[in-house]
């Protein structure tokens, strides 16, 4: 259950606690547009709304559930929208699942969709973390993607360890997507920035430096789970 709130009047401007974009991709462009926030507060509620940036963008369409992008929307548990896009506590494989995420089984599911993205294959959007910088800083952690389509790529898998810095590596002529960045391991390609990040990496490495490093590498995920790393971002 959920109510709408005028923005002005809102509570929640003081009460955040945890702060995800929801990110839509455009189907025929390709084009990732932040559309959203989902705020999950200190007092347990959740909070979403649209970005006045979201009126704007060519052939997005508003969430059902949400329909007025004026408003602020608050409920008192998850709605169906972002639930239905974490795993189910009780599917024999959750904590093998939350454990290659780097959570613990008792994790938040704003954690959860923060580390997968809550990608669903009915639709074109994800739940990301906030890259912006505050007091001078930022970092937030995601998976490498495109593993599969590098050499050697998942060859390194064995070779990688936490803490190790990768390097990021622009691709200009990248034949799907210009502004791409490919992370190398000692001068060896493994995969790349996802697609929804890039725009974000390059922001931060004009507003300072930007640091990558692998978090964690588990040898029997899948590959769009294998390396978790971590971006750390500052103002020089």
């Amino acid at each position: 259950m959920h109510s709408a709130l005028a923005e002005a009047h809102s509570p929640v401007a003081t009460t955040k606690d945890r702060r995800l974009r929801l990110i839509w991709k455009d189907p025929k462009t390709g084009r990732y547009s932040h559309v959203g926030w989902l705020e999950a507060l200190a007092d347990g509620r959740y909070c979403f709304r649209y970005t006045p940036e979201a009126v704007d963008i060519d052939g997005f369409t508003y969430v059902s559930q949400y329909p007025d992008p004026s408003q602020t929307y608050v409920s008192e548990v998850l709605p169906a929208f972002f639930a239905n896009r974490v795993m189910n506590r009780r599917r024999p494989s959750y904590d093998q699942y939350v454990g290659w995420l780097g959570l613990d089984p008792d994790a938040l599911p704003v954690e959860i969709m923060a580390r997968t993205g809550g990608g669903r294959a009915t639709d074109f959007y994800q739940l990301v973390e906030d890259f912006n910088l505050r007091e001078g800083r930022c970092e937030g952690r995601f998976f490498i993607s495109g593993m599969r389509h590098v050499i050697p790529g998942l060859e390194l898998l064995g070779d990688l360890r936490p803490g190790q810095e990768l390097a990021l590596k622009d691709e200009p002529h990248n034949p799907v997507n210009e502004r791409a960045i490919l992370l190398n391991a000692d001068g060896h390609p493994v995969g790349y920035l996802p697609d929804w990040l890039v725009d974000d990496a390059h922001r931060l490495r004009q507003e300072g430096s930007v640091s990558i490093y692998v978090d964690q590498v588990n040898h029997d995920a899948p590959p769009h789970l294998a390396v978790l790393c971590k971006l750390e971002a500052t103002v020089v």
